[in-house]
């Protein structure tokens, strides 16, 4: 090999080098390709997180949590999410209506219960909820709708 090929191939391998390792001068708040911090994982949450959703209120108090396909008529949990969401959103006449379909498609489910159909937002101590407390630290009650017999 020559010695300016090898000159080459060095200062090709210098310039890759410093290229990987470029982005350790960035700050660190900076989100960019090659390197990512990930800061939707990353950035400091609450201890307490609001959630929104559709639940059943059975006669006897207990409270039953729905499925994506019960609560939006897909199987996309993101997608039941956004649609209680908007539905919130657009008040009253739009929780009504989502109260409506819910029920409707709970009746004619395998896992029909009797009781009424709530469109809810709940706030909850995250770390809580996962040493198994189930209960929220506040409901809010949006409407309510009896499921159909």
């Amino acid at each position: 090999m020559t010695t300016s090929v090898r000159v080459r191939a060095y200062l090709v391998g210098a310039v890759m080098v410093l290229a990987v390792a470029w982005p350790i001068t960035w700050d660190s708040h900076r989100d960019s390709f090659p390197l990512s911090t990930y800061p939707m994982f990353s950035f400091p949450r609450q201890r307490a997180e609001t959630l929104s959703s559709v639940v059943v209120q059975t006669p006897g108090g207990e409270i039953l949590r729905l499925s994506s396909p019960l609560i939006s008529g897909g199987s996309e949990t993101t997608l039941a999410s956004v649609t209680v969401i908007n539905a919130i959103n657009g008040g009253r006449e739009t929780t009504d209506e989502l109260c409506r379909e819910v029920a409707g498609r709970l009746a004619g489910s395998e896992d029909h219960v009797a009781g009424d159909v709530l469109v809810v937002t709940e706030r909850w101590d995250v770390v809580d909820f996962l040493q198994g407390d189930r209960t929220p630290q506040q409901r809010t009650i949006h409407t309510t709708c009896p499921v159909p017999a």
